[in-house]
């Protein structure tokens, strides 16, 4: 199946994205010389790499997931944001914002295209990884084959398999991501052992093809979990405590008196932040929320932690129509924080937060599905707003037909 879109390099701050594709730096390290292609069928013996697995030095995640209905195939699609729980010498731990992929749907009703699935994208926008899957409606899951292709960069390929833990044995089982409808996103998560220091298997991406069966001890990572969550927009972040700005991805639903944002703050996509909306007199509110239970900072002092004001009250801000558009709205919050209800204290406050929201029936873009036939060309900015006239040197969301792309505008 054709590729739909070419993507530039979007920089979020906050995620300190770099112009040399992340892929790129771990291939490059991590892989050895002699590496073909995705269909290439050289023997293993003459493939290498240098990462190797490590024992896990902090707790394996437990699985997370909600209940929640069934998400249908098409529902499942779009922009995510891509975190895994790596298990290497060299690094152990989240790496947190590893790759923005998008997912698409494929040519039959239950298949999908997670395009930039680990791999992320290369110097001209193009997806490193196209991996198909199969989704599965009942069981809300999604079915990654054994040994699939994650794609190639420069001269080096890797493949994804389940590894027996134990035995470094590349097993005959897919890889099977979890819908969370209630939140949003795939997960996978390793099996513990019985004494819950080690898995009982993990993921590999290594440059060995057709190695199911195979005993493989190193390789281009080890993954003990998976967590891709929806983004439909975007929120400035202004840390007036620590001296720096960013952004952080989020996804926002409306509500029938307002509207929720899953990850403010770039705390989690798990920590709904309900607001109420008085459209009338201008004015948002959402009320003091748990957003951290037992938060250990780096100096030992462990507290919870809740998105309030600066002074331990309600979030307050302003919510205006977005000039020209019928549904979207802007957000302003002149300030808010991270408050220790013990003490009474902000422990981190930021201060003028945008963002952008939508109410009713939204001409925002969420799912990058389209008509099959041809059209003119629609715009809409990363954050899902429709833009008529796109400014020369921003990079839009361009959709055209049964074609969905990010480009630059020139």
């Amino acid at each position: 199946m054709p590729s739909f879109f070419t993507l530039f390099y979007i920089l979020h701050d906050i995620y300190k994205l770099v112009s040399i594709p992340v892929a790129a730096l771990i291939c490059a390290t991590s892989l050895g010389a002699g590496a073909a292609d995705c269909k290439s069928a050289v023997p293993a013996a003459e493939r290498f790499q240098l990462n190797a697995k490590a024992q896990p030095t902090a707790t394996l995640p437990a699985p997370r997931h909600e209940a929640a209905g069934k998400a249908t195939r098409d529902e499942v699609c779009g922009y995510y944001n891509f975190d895994s729980f790596r298990l290497t010498r060299a690094f152990q731990g989240w790496e947190r914002s590893y790759c923005l992929p998008i997912v698409m749907p494929g040519e039959g009703p239950d298949d999908l295209i997670l395009y930039g699935f680990w791999a992320d994208f290369d110097y001209d926008g193009t997806p490193i990884s196209e991996v198909h899957a199969k989704f599965d409606q009942e069981a809300q899951t999604i079915t990654i084959p054994a040994g699939t292709c994650l794609g190639t960069y420069g001269d080096y390929t890797s493949y994804i398999y389940v590894s027996d833990w134990n035995t470094d044995i590349m097993l005959d089982e897919p890889i099977v991501l979890n819908y969370d409808q209630a939140n949003k996103g795939m997960t996978y998560y390793c099996e513990p052992n019985a004494a819950g220091n080690a898995p009982v298997s993990c993921l590999i991406v290594t440059s060995y093809p057709d190695a199911v069966g195979q005993h493989i001890t190193q390789g281009v990572d080890f993954i003990a979990a998976i967590e891709m969550y929806k983004y439909n927009g975007s929120m400035t972040l202004t840390d007036a405590t620590h001296v720096s700005s960013g952004e952080a991805l989020v996804y926002i639903d409306p509500t029938a008196g307002g509207f929720t944002v899953r990850n403010f703050g770039n705390r989690g996509y798990r920590i709904p932040l309900d607001f109420t909306a008085d459209l009338e007199a201008g004015t948002c509110t959402a009320q003091p929320t748990l957003c951290h239970k037992d938060f250990k900072f780096d100096d030992g002092r462990v507290m919870d932690l809740h998105f309030a004001s600066t002074n331990g009250t309600a979030i307050t801000g302003t919510i205006a129509k977005k000039e020209g558009e019928e549904n979207l709205y802007v957000v302003n919050i002149p300030s808010w924080s991270l408050y220790n209800m013990a003490d009474g204290k902000a422990m981190v406050e930021y201060k003028d937060t945008y963002l952008t929201v939508p109410l009713g029936d939204s001409s925002g873009v969420e799912t990058p599905v389209a008509d099959a036939t041809e059209a003119p060309a629609e715009y809409f900015t990363l954050q899902g707003v429709r833009v008529d006239n796109p400014r020369p040197g921003t990079v839009v969301i361009c959709r055209r037909g049964d074609k969905v792309s990010k480009i630059l505008v020139k």
